[in-house]
């Protein structure tokens, strides 16, 4: 374990009172050791590390050096099944920690996005998505629904008409994390961004 400042620890005790927490420290303060931290306090299952894709050997090795914890990377929609997490956590286990980009959690390939997204933040379907549908419906002997077809994007009842999910769609589907970590959390602020709805679309506990 590392030897915390006390400011830290100060810190890091107030945000194990809450289950959201913003921790607004300077660069080189130590920030990469709370995001393990505070999820251990909190005693999470599973935590999802959110963060730059230029940060993670930083984080992968200030985990490993200081808490004896593996980050293991999860970069695709193939990985997450491939760790199990569209499974629920299994009880007496060790905690478990993944990380991802903003890029691979909220676009990744994934057609529940409309090329217009953000306009007036509002959703529609993307043309080019729902031509590729048709012709999938139609060499699969298919009958293609064109009312889901012109809601791609769109949330009825609690039910999302999408294609392809994105990898946070996933994970709020199956409630794959019972704790998130946000890297640069200014990044969340856009209303009208893919990546920021991407984090926003995950509802963890803590």
């Amino acid at each position: 374990m590392p030897t915390l400042k006390p400011f830290q620890i100060e810190d890091i005790a107030r945000a194990a009172l809450q289950d959201g927490a913003i921790i607004a420290w300077e660069p080189g303060m130590g920030k990469s050791l709370a995001a393990i931290a505070w999820p251990l306090v909190k005693k999470a299952k599973r935590t999802l590390i959110v963060a730059p894709g230029s940060l993670h050997r930083q984080l992968t090795h200030s985990a490993a050096k200081f808490f004896g914890v593996e980050l293991k990377p999860l970069k695709d929609r193939n990985e997450f099944y491939r760790h199990q997490l569209h499974h629920p956590t299994t009880t007496g286990v060790p905690s478990r920690f993944y990380l991802t980009t903003y890029t691979a959690l909220g676009l990744n390939g994934a057609d529940e996005w409309n090329d217009a997204f953000g306009r007036n933040g509002k959703s529609g379907p993307n043309k080019h998505l729902v031509a590729r549908r048709k012709l999938w419906c139609a060499q699969h002997g298919v009958t293609y629904d064109p009312d889901c077809g012109n809601s791609l994007g769109v949330t009825r009842n609690g039910i999302t008409c999408i294609w392809s999910p994105t990898l946070a769609r996933l994970a709020e589907f199956h409630q794959s994390f019972d704790c998130v970590v946000v890297d640069e959390g200014t990044r969340l602020q856009a209303t009208e961004s893919r990546i920021g709805f991407g984090v926003r679309t995950l509802q963890p506990k803590f």
